[in-house]
């Protein structure tokens, strides 16, 4: 309560519906839909989810898995983005910001690149809005 909830991110690793810890190596038998609610019931201001499944391999967002989180807090998507195309349907699915890796590192993206063109598209979702 000091601070406010906007200082507190979750950071969950996940792979088909499961969260892991250590790198993805280790299962905790938690359900990754369910961590998130609990996490942010605790209080979570942000969730920073990474698909365990798409990180470092550059072959575009889990949609899926970004479509089927519903939370009142931001949510900062990371796995698989490599393009700009791959940056915006992971925000068009729901992802509020997402996190670029590998793409930064083997000079496939760079930020400015990615800013300009996400710059020039008018988004059509309804805007968020977070207590």
């Amino acid at each position: 309560s000091r601070f406010g909830s906007q200082v507190i991110s979750v950071s969950i690793q996940s792979s088909r519906g499961r969260c892991f810890t250590d790198c993805g190596r280790e299962p905790t038998g938690l359900a990754t839909l369910a961590w998130i609610q609990e996490a942010v019931s605790l209080g979570a201001g942000e969730i920073l989810l990474t698909s365990i499944d798409r990180d470092g391999t550059m072959s575009g967002p889990d949609l899926e898995l970004i479509k089927s989180i519903k939370v009142p807090v931001p949510l900062v998507y990371c796995g698989g983005i490599a393009t700009v195309q791959h940056a915006l349907d992971a925000i068009e699915a729901g992802a509020d910001a997402i996190g670029i890796g590998s793409a930064l590192h083997y000079n496939k993206l760079t930020i400015q690149e990615v800013d300009d063109e996400l710059n020039k598209i008018e988004f059509q979702s309804e805007e968020r809005c977070y207590a």
